[in-house]
């Protein structure tokens, strides 16, 4: 009796000879988890009870062919009792069956002496089956040390990457410390370049000051106006020292009040009327060149006015202003940009 699950195919078998095929259900399966019965139905149907002999009854993990089959026929089952051609694939044995639980009436039979004398003629023939096993013994034995050659290899080299992993771990651990060093020491050098950002931001603010300090002190460094010495009261004349610090201070106690005003001509001619200075003894002109005549006199323009001709007018002490000597002056000062303060 043999079935195929893949094709749903059953044969039956007597003394080799197949009786009849049939064909199962497609989906139908064998049920899973339950009991086997040999010899009766089970359950409701449990009095069906087989009435004859039943010996070397094996299950096997695939379908026998044919030829199988009746070769398995020929040999008889005292044979077969002996030698299972098909060893390793038989997966319910019957030596393991006759060990189960047993209910009703159940004779064993002796089967030795029936035995005996099948087995001792077909002796030759048991015997290549048994060399036949034996050599499939064998070469499943050298399997099976090729196979634990091949798992000790396996398992040496299951070792090696053990150390190779426990080394590169290893140096993943110190590549991840010096990182983490690397991380801190890029902090404080992050740090650092904050601070120096810092630094570098106030520096340029304070060099901003200073260039806007400087351009401030170039736009009055060259302010001099030199035609103030063509006025009468010192044109010709021999500037001496107390008429260059006259020169130099002459606007500081004025400058201030003069803030706001525009500066006109009239506003000139009121000033040196009121003017508690002796008129001769402050350059009024100063205020009639470009830079301030028509102006609103601004805090920056009454400080570039106090401060023209400091560190200059001392050095005009006992020249003798003549009117060449402006054209000079006026010159260089304002075609070459020379300054002549310290």
């Amino acid at each position: 009796d043999t079935w195929r699950a893949s094709s749903h195919s059953h044969k039956y078998y007597a003394n080799g000879k197949k009786l009849s095929f049939q064909q199962t259900a497609s989906g139908r399966l064998l049920n899973t988890g339950q009991t086997l019965t040999l010899g009766n139905w089970r359950g409701d149907n449990s009095n069906h009870e087989f009435g004859g002999e039943m010996v070397n009854l094996n299950f096997y993990a695939k379908e026998l062919t044919a030829s199988e089959v009746k070769t398995m026929a020929d040999d008889g089952m005292c044979i077969n009792m002996v030698v299972d051609q098909h060893e390793e694939v038989r997966l319910l044995k019957w030596e393991e069956i006759v060990k189960q639980p047993r209910s009703g009436t159940i004779t064993e039979i002796d089967m030795t002496g029936t035995c005996a004398s099948t087995i001792a003629t077909k002796l030759p023939m048991i015997i290549l089956y048994i060399k036949q096993f034996a050599a499939k013994l064998k070469k499943a034995e050298t399997n099976l040390n090729e196979t634990a050659e091949e798992l000790t290899e396996t398992q040496l080299e299951l070792s090696e990457k053990k150390e190779t992993e426990l080394s590169l771990n290893l140096k993943l651990d110190n590549v991840s410390s010096q990182l983490n060093i690397t991380l801190v020491q890029l902090n404080e050098t992050a740090e650092k370049l904050l601070e120096v950002s810092t630094r570098l931001n106030e520096t340029e603010k304070g060099l901003d000051r200073a260039v806007k300090e400087l351009e401030k002190y170039n736009n009055t460094k060259n302010k001099w106006d030199w035609n103030i010495f063509l006025s009468e009261q010192f044109i010709n004349q021999t500037v001496s020292p107390e008429q260059s610090e006259q020169i130099r201070t002459s606007w500081d106690d004025i400058a201030q009040k003069l803030v706001g005003f525009t500066i006109t001509e009239d506003l000139i001619k009121f000033w040196k009327i009121v003017d508690c200075l002796e008129t001769e003894g402050r350059p009024w002109s100063m205020l009639q060149s470009e830079d301030y005549l028509n102006q609103v006199l601004t805090e920056d323009l009454a400080q570039q006015l106090t401060s023209t001709w400091d560190g200059v007018s001392e050095r005009i002490a006992g020249v003798t202003m003549t009117k060449e000597l402006v054209d000079l002056l006026n010159y260089v000062s304002e075609e070459t940009n020379c300054y002549c303060g310290d």
